[in-house]
């Protein structure tokens, strides 16, 4: 998503906007330094992206409705409004057989972090190397409520391949 405001990483104000990865906000020179594009052909990259994210657009929302047992975690995609069943992750690595939990470092956290990845990336060994560090960064943090998109989800997985900070 693309949002105004300071660069997380430098400290730069921008006034084209930052490509955000969840609470994080990359100037494109920092995205150049990333990618190893020029700082052109970042801001160039912004505004496909702005424009891609628009039409590819999947959002995820969770809402605790008991204490204890499996959470339900919706799919929002083109205004539909589907239920993501663990199903599919479970058969990938079953953590919990409760099904979906957040806000704690657990076996329904894990579960509901693989199940992200791999409903956001398609790919289950992608999934697996990755979701206990998905966990850890942000599903384990999660309040009551949540909401996140496959978009932010690919940043950050995309961050966490290049080594996040090492390029700064």
């Amino acid at each position: 998503m693309i949002i105004q405001g300071e660069c997380d990483v430098c400290g730069q104000q921008d006034t084209t906007g930052y490509v955000a990865c969840l609470r994080e906000r990359l100037c494109p020179k920092c995205i150049a330094k990333m990618t190893g594009c020029t700082e052109s052909e970042a801001r160039d990259k912004q505004v496909k992206l702005q424009a891609e994210q628009e039409a590819r657009r999947v959002t995820y929302r969770g809402a605790r409705v008991t204490e204890s047992g499996g959470q339900p975690v919706v799919k929002v995609e083109n205004g539909e409004v589907t239920p993501l069943s663990p199903d599919r992750s479970r058969e990938v690595l079953d953590h919990s057989p409760t099904g979906y939990q957040w806000g704690y470092s657990g076996s329904g956290p894990s579960q509901t972090a693989l199940a992200l990845l791999l409903d956001a990336t398609g790919d289950p060994d992608i999934a697996v190397g990755f979701h206990q560090d998905f966990k850890q960064d942000h599903v384990s943090g999660w309040g009551n409520t949540w909401e996140i998109t496959n978009l932010e989800i690919l940043l950050w997985l995309e961050l966490q391949k290049r080594g996040k900070h090492d390029w700064v």
